[in-house]
């Protein structure tokens, strides 16, 4: 049997095709599955993340005239790394601001956050406006819609940026008796959150506000947050950095890009929860996320810092099995390569008066190129 060069292209064309199919498989199959949760703990890092807060009775005017105008703003009361929330008879006169940067630390831009829990540490430090009539009180945090800039000292309150009407009530701990530690507060910002990997330019952070101020004497508190701060050059002594680095922790779970949005809930990082849940064993307790109007009175609108990162965890379906198809292209495959065989085989003849090898194949390859044709053809008047 002699075979001639336009069959042994195809039989090798084909032969290559399989091999490559069975080589691409497994990665196939995992872009098909999507990829696996990833949760990242993060802690706040005030060179990369951002925060201000926002002052009603701030102000900045020119004062005098001439050679002795100035400019004059009133001085901060809070000390450094403090976000205050306050009401003055139920009516807003100290918001804050706080933003984690994802893109940052490699969150990659189109993934889904699943969620995200956040907790703070409440505490007074001498020499500043202090936490006052906090007791039965709730904060909440709503998203923010709009871009803000970051500072260390109070902002002027019209520049406060707007925020949704969605919004995640905290939960309080104090430290029980005989236990030290500061008192925390504890948000889950999974829903809140949601959409802070997809575009990393609508990722505002949220705002903290009351979320039932009160009215009169009870509606006059301030609740005072703490965020890290940087080190002091004036206090060689003291390294601030570090004895601030824990007051703010999160806990997020993320799906990458490739997952896209159909993907499954968060993984736990802790103890005891289940897919999907809050993660645990990190932070305590995480208030749902309820709707919480605008926490300034306007109208609602429409790398660094990980300290634990578990990585991608696997799940069954992005093993290295081969998906469905594979398995009919292989014998789809050798079906095609016997039929080019039978059409484009030379055989020369075994007996007297059995024609030359032409005529016996004559009636394969015409039927063989027929097959293509109308194949073409009908992909070709496909819509």
């Amino acid at each position: 049997m002699r075979i001639n060069l336009r069959a042994r292209l195809v039989i090798f064309g084909a032969i290559v095709a399989v091999l490559f199919g069975v080589h691409i498989a497994p990665a196939s199959a995992e872009l098909e599955a999507g990829a696996a949760a990833v949760s990242k703990r993060m802690t706040y890092v005030p060179s990369d993340d951002a925060s201000a807060w926002y002052w009603e009775a701030q102000m900045d005017r020119e004062i005098g005239a001439g050679a002795i105008e100035q400019r004059v703003e009133l001085p901060n009361p809070q000390r450094p790394g403090t976000l205050p929330v306050a009401y003055l008879n139920g009516e807003p006169k100290k918001l804050p601001v706080l933003r984690f940067d994802l893109a940052g630390r490699g969150v990659p831009k189109g993934s889904q956050v699943t969620s995200f829990v956040l907790t703070i540490v409440e505490e007074t430090e001498p020499g500043e406006a202090p936490t006052l009539n906090v007791g039965g009180k709730t904060l909440q945090a709503c998203g923010v819609t709009k871009a803000w800039e970051k500072a260390d000292k109070p902002e002027l309150w019209d520049d406060r940026p707007k925020t949704s009407d969605l919004c995640a009530e905290g939960t309080r701990k104090a430290p029980e008796a005989g236990e030290t530690g500061p008192v925390t507060w504890t948000f889950d910002l999974s829903k809140v959150a949601a959409g802070w990997a997809a575009d990393p330019l609508k990722n505002h952070g949220v705002m903290f506000s009351g979320a039932e101020p009160g009215e009169g004497l009870e509606g006059t508190w301030q609740v005072n947050l703490k965020i890290p701060v940087r080190d002091d050059d004036a206090t060689p002594e003291t390294d601030e950095a570090k004895e601030t680095a824990g007051r703010v922790k999160a806990t997020m779970t993320y799906l990458p890009r490739s997952a896209g949005t159909g993907g499954p809930g968060g993984v736990p990082v802790g103890p005891g929860v289940p897919g999907g849940g809050t993660p645990g064993g990190l932070l305590p307790g995480g208030g749902a996320p309820v709707g919480g109007g605008s926490p300034t009175g306007d109208p609602p609108a429409a790398g660094p810092g990980i300290i634990g990162s578990p990585g991608p965890i696997m799940s069954s379906a992005q093993t290295s099995r081969l998906p469905w198809y594979v398995w009919l292209l292989i014998p789809l495959t050798l079906a095609g390569v016997v039929l080019v065989h039978g059409a484009l085989v030379e055989t020369p003849p075994t007996a007297p008066g059995a024609g030359p090898p032409a005529a016996r194949r004559s009636g394969s390859l015409p039927r063989l190129l027929g097959w293509l044709k109308a194949g073409l053809a009908a992909r070709r008047d496909r819509p």
